[in-house]
């Protein structure tokens, strides 16, 4: 029998262990992980997850497993989970809302109705020199926009991105997704190192094929914009100016919209010390003048015709760095782990307003080949408003609060390897997380998708 002496040591040591937990690294090769691990409840925080929250992981109840199946022992409990489903959800349906932008822009290149508009353009006036660049080579052989090879050349192009985006958005969903089951599991929350001085994240450099993947869509996306969009843009600019005047004049609000605001502003006026709405921001007034409604000009067209071009260079740095890290399967190039790295808890846009000059050229597209404004489009067939620059800020997929300031969360250092750290595709989160934002959001999504291809058609 040991002394008393012995089990107090012992005793001693054990509650050192529990204590110090997180100066433990999983790097460390003498890191026993067999012992019973503790829950991090402040990662859990991190997350926004609402509720109390475990000191201790357990078996993971039918309810757990139905949302986390592969988390046999867990953090959290199923009311922990669904705690962050709603804001997730919302921000997934704003995610989509983004690329949709894309893929109705791109919907309007399709059919006659484009090529009839190239059509009454001289092709030998100034507006022209715009697109003078524009060509593919086929066998040595130079094709110029709008040809038809040209065309085809470029439609073939589009429909491939319309997959690769498919795929884009589903893996930019899962990634954020799965972490949420991947930070109630115990044994996964080892590879995160929280601290008030650092956090630190182990990284299966397994997961980054999956990351150049979307940053080769964002690439393509961006050359399209840069080589095709931007240049097509200037010279339907520069060959139907009374045009984009006609947008310009357009009232963004219907009648109806705008004697509700008129109503409202009245109503907060009466309670304004000042007696001005001006300086209230309780409707999102954001200047002096008296023409916005919930963040949104009653005209917000004062600079939407302003098409951003990515500067070339950046392309080009861009462009090496993913084809490089697409050959480097191991991920031992610095320059692909930080291409690698990624913000965990929201999406970061391909290009500092790039949505926003794309949502421009919908509308300006929309317009020249409908006759119609895009928001009209949006309210009459999809429902909805239009909201022109609602995508420039990043996207957060999880709640924001003060642990990821408080745990140095933003700045998470990546530690990478490519026999140990977090797997983040192994752990994956259910459909019944993700329902609600599936099934009826994506075939309204292609039902208005397949109307608008054919208007266009005909």
């Amino acid at each position: 029998m040991k002394s008393p002496k012995a089990i107090a040591i012992l005793a001693s040591l054990l509650s050192y262990t529990l204590c110090h937990r997180n100066t433990i690294s999983y790097l460390d090769p003498t890191f026993d992980q067999s012992y019973s691990l503790m829950c991090k409840k402040e990662l859990l925080e991190i997350f926004g997850m609402k509720g109390t929250k475990m000191s201790m992981p357990r078996l993971a109840s039918p309810d757990e497993k139905s949302l986390c199946r592969r988390d046999q022992e867990t953090c959290c409990d199923a009311r922990n989970i669904m705690s962050v489903a709603s804001y997730f959800s919302e921000s997934v349906r704003n995610f989509k809302r983004k690329f949709e932008v894309v893929e109705e822009l791109l919907t309007l290149f399709r059919g006659p109705k484009f090529l009839g508009l190239m059509d009454r353009i001289d092709t030998n006036g100034p507006c022209m020199n715009y697109t003078i660049s524009m060509l593919t080579e086929i066998e040595g052989q130079q094709y110029y926009f709008p040809s038809e090879t040209y065309m085809s050349v470029l439609l073939n192009k589009i429909e491939m991105l319309t997959e690769a985006q498919a795929v884009y958005i589903k893996n930019v969903i899962w990634f954020h997704g799965n972490l949420v089951c991947t930070i109630c599991n115990p044994n996964y929350q080892k590879f995160f190192d929280i601290g008030h001085s650092y956090s630190r994240l182990g990284f299966n450099s397994n997961n980054c094929l999956e990351t150049f993947e979307e940053k080769d869509f964002e690439l393509r996306l961006m050359k399209l914009y840069n080589e095709f969009l931007v240049p097509v843009v200037k010279t339907l600019k520069c060959e139907f100016p009374k045009n984009i005047e006609e947008i310009l004049s357009q009232e963004y609000f219907t009648l109806e919209e705008i004697i509700q605001i008129k109503k409202e502003k009245e109503k907060f006026k009466s309670y304004s010390n000042n007696g001005g709405f001006s300086k209230s921001n309780l409707l999102g007034s954001r200047g002096n003048d008296d023409r916005t409604y919930n963040g949104k000009f009653l005209n917000p067209r004062n600079k939407f015709d302003e098409i951003l071009e990515i500067p070339p260079e950046k392309l080009m740095n861009f462009q090496n760095k993913v084809e490089i890290c697409m050959k480097d399967l191991e991920v031992s190039n610095s320059i692909c782990q930080d291409l690698c790295k990624k913000p965990i808890l929201s999406e970061q846009g391909a290009h500092k307003g790039l949505y926003t000059s794309l949502q421009s050229i919908l509308s300006i597209l929309f317009y020249l080949l409908t006759g119609k404004t895009v928001e009209s489009y949006y309210r009459e067939y999809k429902d909805s408003l239009w909201n022109h620059g609602e995508f420039d800020d990043d996207l957060a997929f999880f709640e924001k609060n003060i642990y990821a300031n408080k745990y140095k969360f933003n700045n998470l250092d990546w530690v990478f390897s490519a026999h140990t750290g977090l797997d983040l595709y192994s752990e994956t989160i259910s459909k019944k997380f993700l329902l609600h934002f599936e099934d009826s959001q994506s075939v309204l999504s292609f039902v208005v998708i397949a109307l608008l291809a054919f208007f266009l058609c005909n």
